[in-house]
């Protein structure tokens, strides 16, 4: 079967599986969801860190889904983006225009995760999307009338700018908007047994090596299930916080929103993850227990961390937090610090506002 086929066959299965979950979610009833309890006792965490000492080196010869580790010389390392969601927090704007597809400066978000994951050597990308987020497929695509105006212009760089960017995309809708962790298991016809990162856009990175690369390499030391985390940002308590075993390395929890002083360490969770393909029965166990509402990649997450299948690779750079209107405000403005020409600008409106203020003090000032 050549390319073209393989594509259709894998989008024609993930529809299928997409009808599949579809009608799962029909014949689920109630909302309240069943105890999954915490992992914090010292029983989970010695099973945790037992089970570690297998997780880099095991040596079983079953399949890819029982947790044999593949070199990405037997598998082929795609990527899934998650990019469903509303954007609510961006309302009115994000009502027609996706928020992946924002700008920073002259680049839309989406632009960036499709560089990291190009450098990281995925060719392969599938986007999890839903109604109204059609501009993220027009982006991979051709723009044929300017590139015919910019042609007749001998407009080169203008038609560099507008050049499709390298790679096989495709595309799958979540229908219905239950979670991530649903997202994530309509994914499995396009990653089969082979490991695959996710990635969340509201997380940009910024730095050498790119995020996904780093995941890969962690991948390839441990064969485990990898979480991206940052060390020590302000604001523990607006995150999932990881609890980590003894060795600092493998995850034992994720806590979502601890209250200050209780966090269980100073890495949070951020966008990225590097998934084998284990985690899809994690998902579906808890998938049938799952009764209404959200169902949060964090299920599976947390059942493979219980094997002790879970590491963590600390970033590397920065990140762009562009989840919401003021971090992409922030985001905006580190970004523009980095060009001379924009920083000055950034300069000039700075000193401007002070001068302003300054002023306006001076005036109260007088005017009692």
């Amino acid at each position: 079967m050549g390319a073209e086929g393989t594509a259709a066959s894998q989008l024609a299965s993930a529809h299928h599986q997409t009808e599949e979950h579809h009608r799962e979610d029909e014949h689920l009833h109630g909302s309240d969801r069943q105890d999954r309890g915490g992992m914090h006792d010292g029983g989970d965490r010695r099973l945790v860190e037992q089970a570690a000492e297998r997780c880099a080196h095991d040596q079983r010869q079953d399949s890819p889904r029982d947790g044999r580790h593949r070199s990405l010389q037997e598998a082929h390392m795609k990527a899934v983006i998650v990019a469903a969601g509303y954007g609510s927090r961006f309302l009115p704007a994000s009502k027609t225009v996706p928020k992946e597809m924002f700008p920073v400066i002259d680049r839309p978000a989406i632009d960036f995760i499709l560089q990291e994951l190009r450098e990281s050597g995925i060719d392969d990308i599938l986007f999890i999307t839903s109604r109204r987020k059609r501009a993220l497929e027009d982006y991979v695509d051709r723009e044929l009338e300017l590139e015919q105006v910019f042609a007749s212009e001998g407009a080169a760089a203008k038609q560099r700018a507008i050049a499709v960017p390298p790679g096989r995309f495709f595309f799958l809708r979540q229908q219905k908007m239950l979670g991530t962790g649903q997202a994530i298991l309509l994914a499995e016809p396009f990653t089969g047994d082979d490991p695959f990162v996710v990635v969340f856009p509201d997380d940009l990175h910024i730095g050498d090596p790119p995020l996904a690369r780093q995941l890969i390499d962690t991948y390839e030391r441990t064969g485990c299930s990898v979480l991206a985390v940052e060390h020590d940002p302000p604001h523990l308590e607006r995150y999932g916080v990881v609890a980590l075993a003894d060795d600092g390395l493998h995850v034992t929890d994720i806590v979502e929103k601890p209250p200050p002083g209780m966090e269980p360490s100073r890495d949070i969770s951020i966008g990225r993850y590097l998934y084998t393909p284990e985690i899809y029965p994690a998902l579906r166990r808890r998938w049938e227990r799952h009764r209404g509402g959200e169902f949060n990649y964090t299920e599976g997450v947390e059942e493979l961390a219980r094997q002790g299948r879970v590491v963590i690779q600390r970033m590397a750079g920065r990140r762009l937090d562009i989840g919401a209107p003021a971090g992409y405000l922030r985001s905006i403005l580190e970004y523009a610090a980095r060009d001379p020409e924009l920083a000055a600008e950034i300069e000039a409106f700075s000193a401007a506002g002070a001068a302003g203020e300054t002023s306006g003090d001076d005036s109260a000032a007088s005017a009692s």
